[in-house]
């Protein structure tokens, strides 16, 4: 798993974030896992990375601060892996 991902809001929302995401999973998918699972506990100083899983194909688990996914999602385009 990935305890932990710091990026400087300057490169957050340039595909970056999504570009490691991607690689993680794919790795993770490798290794034989079928089913990821991410955490976002929301703050004041993180109201950018917000939206960071839905955009990703994860669904919140109700009353929870769980996302879930079971989909690979793509790199964007232009960043090469």
């Amino acid at each position: 798993g990935i305890e932990q991902v710091v990026l400087s809001c300057r490169v957050f929302s340039l595909g970056i974030e999504s570009a490691l995401l991607v690689e993680a999973l794919r790795q993770m998918q490798e290794g034989g896992h079928a089913d990821f699972v991410g955490h976002f506990t929301a703050t004041a100083r993180n109201d950018a990375c917000r939206d960071f899983w839905p955009a990703h194909g994860f669904t919140q688990d109700a009353g929870s601060a769980l996302w879930r996914g079971s989909v690979v999602p793509d790199a964007p385009t232009w960043i090469r892996l």
